[in-house]
């Protein structure tokens, strides 16, 4: 919130006050007049401003500044990115204007705190890794609170679900290159985004896969 309106007077020169002008040659002669004002010398605004942008103009990343819930999900309105493009899914924030080391010391950690990894991109972007992309959603909500940004909240489904084989590994303990063999003979199903696509393992497959650890036991 303001902290409260200041009562704009003729002599205060530091804000603008409302101001009406006539332009006959724009509007014709019939014209009234047409008022204009302008908010960006009140004090609070002005306050936020210098956080922002230093005396020559140049956009900065205040270092307090908080990745929260809130603030990710506004920055992703505002200057967020979805690209779904030949089975392959990616985000990104625009920091085009920022400092490499404001955008690899301040923000990248701040996301990494709600366990989103990124990286740095080439136009000075933020790019999501893959496997962020379902705690990105998780953190900002799977639905757009405006609804002309929806089509930002539209990932493949199946992304929120599958997991890697590498996680799968992880979860149950298993020797990566077996389960990779497992999946080369049929014997365990899997998801691919295309022929050639990395396999994935949806609640269906991790059952199959439940079932072979305690065959596997047995077997040894």
């Amino acid at each position: 919130m303001l902290s409260g309106l200041k009562t704009y007077t003729t002599v205060d020169t530091k804000y603008c006050p409302p101001s009406q002008s006539v332009n006959s040659a724009a509007y014709g002669s019939n014209c009234k007049g047409t008022w204009g004002f302008c908010t960006r010398f009140h004090p609070d605004l002005y306050t936020i401003c210098s956080r922002w942008y230093t005396v020559n103009r140049k956009k900065i990343v205040p270092k307090d500044v908080r990745i929260t819930r809130q603030s990710v999900l506004l920055w992703y309105l505002g200057d967020g990115t979805l690209i779904n493009k030949n089975n392959t899914c990616t985000i990104r924030l625009s920091t085009d204007s920022f400092d490499k080391s404001e955008i690899e010391d301040i923000l990248i950690p701040g996301l990494r705190v709600h366990n989103i990894d990124s990286i740095r991109n080439s136009e000075n972007r933020i790019k999501l890794t893959t496997a962020s992309i379902p705690q990105f959603f998780n953190l900002i909500g799977k639905t757009s609170p405006i609804e002309c940004y929806s089509y930002k909240f539209s990932p493949p489904e199946w992304r929120f679900e599958a997991k890697r084989m590498s996680q799968v590994c992880k979860e149950f303990n298993l020797n990566y290159n077996k389960l990779s063999y497992y999946v080369k003979l049929g014997k365990v199903p899997c998801y691919r985004a295309s022929e050639k696509g990395r396999p994935r393992f949806l609640n269906e497959h991790i059952e199959v896969i439940k079932q072979l650890i305690n065959e596997l036991k047995e077997e040894s």
